[in-house]
């Protein structure tokens, strides 16, 4: 079976549908297929491994690498920060300040995981990100926003009767979002929406997110408010 067509560069009509939530006859399809294109590349063909995978854990090990994951990942992130340039800044008064652009954060990112192979939620979200770029289709990097205070969430174990203390701590890439919803309500998104989850080896409709992370509740604490991270506009 052939593989779906992917979209084209956005002419303008469909670029102002997407952005005004118009419903794509063909987006679902072909987002999704891009969305597991993407999830593919970062978990086979790049080989990254997670630090808070328990099975990459296992696969590291069996590597014989001189240093743990964990400090693999460590350094890989500490690379990419050392990697991304600073800016110079000019605001009100005179005042100056050196910053860091997020896409600059996240193709340096995208970088070192990539070398090292190794990278948790947020640099494979790096990895994906840069990778779904080429597909022309409007992408954004969201992260679960914290609760007030920064509370904890007795949170329920995926696959266990056991629950713990957890926080929102999960980054992922949404694919196809209009430009007028809101990024903190998924509710909002539309039907077209697809996210590429890489850490956790998924691709669904936006419109379950809820669902999702409620399966993931040690890393999302059952947080579904979303913050935006970075956008990407063909």
């Amino acid at each position: 079976m052939a593989s779906p067509k992917l979209p084209s560069p956005l002419t303008p009509k469909l670029k102002s549908d997407i952005q005004s939530g118009v419903k794509l006859k063909s987006a679902e399809s072909a987002y999704m297929h891009a969305a597991r294109q993407a999830i593919e590349k970062v978990r086979s063909a790049f080989g990254i491994l997670a630090a808070n995978r328990d099975s990459d854990q296992a696969a590291w090990g069996k590597k014989g690498m001189d240093q743990s994951l964990d400090l693999a990942v460590d350094l890989a992130f500490l690379e990419a920060e050392q990697n991304t340039p600073f800016k110079t800044v000019r605001g009100e008064m005179g005042s100056v300040a050196e910053v860091r652009e997020p896409k600059d954060i996240v193709k340096a990112q995208a970088d070192a995981a990539i070398k090292h192979k190794v990278g948790n939620c947020e640099m494979q979200s790096a990895v994906a990100f840069e990778f779904l770029k080429q597909f022309k289709v409007p992408l954004d990097i969201m992260y679960l926003q914290m609760y007030d205070k920064n509370a904890a969430q007795s949170t329920k174990k995926l696959l266990s009767k056991e629950s713990e203390d957890a926080k929102p701590d999960h980054v992922f890439v949404v694919i196809g979002r209009p430009k007028a919803t809101d990024p903190t309500n998924y509710e909002t998104w539309g039907p077209d929406a697809v996210v590429c989850d890489s850490w956790a080896r998924r691709a669904y409709r936006a419109a379950t997110l809820g669902v999702e992370l409620e399966a993931l509740g040690t890393i999302s604490a059952g947080q579904t408010k979303t913050g935006l991270r970075l956008r990407f506009d063909p």
